[in-house]
């Protein structure tokens, strides 16, 4: 018990230390698009094409022209945000029977993260309206401010930590005790050997419990 425990503890320090040391916290911000077409008649071909268009829209971000314009909106750097860098740090979702685009930008900046995302929908939206020739999607939510980091967190890296050393602990002592073919008993001694145990030696400290008592 006292390794298994000491392996648990070890564990959970060793995920405060990665949190603390080297783990970089990340934010997200998610901002809102919803496609629609100008019409003032609602029939079910106006809803399948939007659904169609929904699919296309998610198709421009990944355009480089879109993150090109992107990055010369909020003028970075084009050494620090590549287009290959930007590309992983946006995500398009799409809910299921909607035509809502969720535009999610990761960062180590919270600020950054919120900029990105709403400088995606703009220029998005002004780059499918001039290039595909469609009905401009409203920007119906705009990014907020991410206030904590996303992922695990500190508690949560630390009760990862303390998990993964009680399980490694306890399948080093199956092992141990799997791989171990030595004898331990008299018994075992007597199935490896064929012959009766005429004696056993107590071990020192054993023995010295045994006088005391």
């Amino acid at each position: 018990i006292k390794y298994v425990l000491l392996a648990a503890v070890a564990g959970a320090l060793l995920a405060l230390c990665y949190v603390l040391f080297l783990s970089t916290p990340e934010y997200q911000a998610t901002a809102k698009l919803y496609i629609i077409r100008n019409e003032s008649v609602v029939d079910m071909t106006a809803l399948n094409i939007g659904s169609a268009l929904t699919m296309d829209y998610q198709e421009v971000f990944n355009i480089w022209e879109v993150h090109g314009l992107v990055r010369e909106k909020l003028q970075l750097d084009h050494a620090e945000y590549p287009i290959s860098q930007m590309q992983k740090m946006v995500s398009v979702t799409n809910p299921d029977d909607t035509r809502f685009l969720y535009i999610s930008v990761k960062h180590e900046d919270p600020q950054m993260a919120m900029d990105l995302a709403n400088a995606y929908v703009d220029e998005a939206a002004e780059y499918s309206k001039n290039k595909m020739g469609t009905d401009k999607p409203s920007d119906i939510s705009e990014a907020r401010l991410p206030s904590t980091p996303i992922g695990l967190g500190t508690q949560g890296y630390i009760i990862l930590g303390f998990l993964a050393g009680t399980g490694l602990s306890l399948l080093v002592l199956v092992m141990l005790f799997l791989l171990d073919d030595r004898p331990h008993t008299p018994n075992d001694i007597t199935k490896m050997a064929g012959i009766p145990t005429l004696a056993v030696v107590p071990r020192e400290e054993a023995a010295r419990k045994n006088s005391r008592s």
